[in-house]
């Protein structure tokens, strides 16, 4: 994550908006002594269905059951399966 203060973000806004749009990079603004993110509406959208996911109590345990699945060698290559 790149840092920059307001007055250069507003330099570079132009550059900054095409790194974010083409590259997803996320840049970090220090403006009066707080932050403020600027990232990919993608990213942001994904992000938001992440913890979301993660709030629900049955997709968690699923996850740590497939997550021990696979540190014991219970689970499937994708060889195997195709």
């Amino acid at each position: 994550m790149k840092t920059y203060t307001a007055t250069s973000t507003r330099k570079e806004l132009f550059t900054i908006f095409s790194n974010i749009v083409n590259n997803h990079e996320i840049y970090n603004v220090n403006y009066k002594d707080k932050g403020i993110v600027l990232i990919h509406q993608e990213d942001y959208e994904e992000l938001l269905e992440t913890l979301e996911l993660l709030s629900e109590k049955e997709f968690r345990e699923k996850l740590r059951k497939a997550e021990n699945e696979i540190i014991n060698n219970e689970s499937y290559s994708f060889d195997e399966i195709f």
